[in-house]
């Protein structure tokens, strides 16, 4: 297995490299400007990326990454090992993330959805799993939105995504003094999603 094909328009590496030139290693600050990957036909971009790396024959070490994307940001921490200079389908890979400053709209065009919702998303996010079968969980909030019309002061959830299926529980919507709770479900093989209040 392999992690998908990035491309860039630039990259500047700063550290250290050591160890035999079979198996060498590198530790030391990477960035990149106009890094996208391409993932099942869809081109998923950024701005620019900057990090810690620390690469070798039998890991690969993101400590302290930002993705920048116009306003928005994500910062991560990820982790896997490598075998032969790939990461293999079936080992686990863990990985940290808060989303700051997300416009919603972006958002979803980033994921190539397209939905009635607007407002600034910010979040937290735990990846797991291997490289054919990711999973994800934690929590998100939209603020100063809209959804299908409707306009809100905060709605929040509990994520998870696993084999294809988004499932946001425990949702929490607010308006002045209203309140809504409910659930909402997303397959991304079929495009089919389901609500429930």
């Amino acid at each position: 297995g392999k992690l998908p094909p990035a491309k860039f328009h630039r990259a500047d590496f700063d550290g250290t490299v050591f160890g035999p030139l079979h198996s060498l290693q590198f530790d030391g600050r990477a960035t990149a400007e106009g890094l996208s990957w391409v993932i099942a036909g869809k081109e998923y971009g950024f701005d620019a990326f900057h990090g810690n790396l620390a690469v070798g024959p039998g890991h690969l070490t993101i400590r302290d990454g930002r993705l920048d994307r116009g306003t928005s940001q994500i910062l991560f921490n990820a982790s896997a090992p490598m075998v032969d200079g790939t990461i293999p389908d079936n080992v686990a890979i863990t990985a940290s993330a808060e989303l700051r400053q997300w416009d919603a709209k972006d958002l979803l065009a980033w994921f190539k959805l397209k939905y009635p919702v607007s407002g600034t998303v910010r979040g937290a996010i735990t990846a797991g799993g291997t490289l054919a079968a990711p999973t994800a969980r934690g929590g998100l909030e939209i603020v100063s939105g809209e959804a299908w019309g409707e306009s809100f002061d905060s709605l929040a959830a509990n994520v998870v995504w696993s084999a294809g299926l988004f499932d946001a529980n425990n949702i929490r919507g607010s308006r002045g003094r209203a309140r809504v709770t409910g659930s909402f479900q997303y397959r991304d093989d079929n495009s089919s999603y389901r609500f429930q209040v």
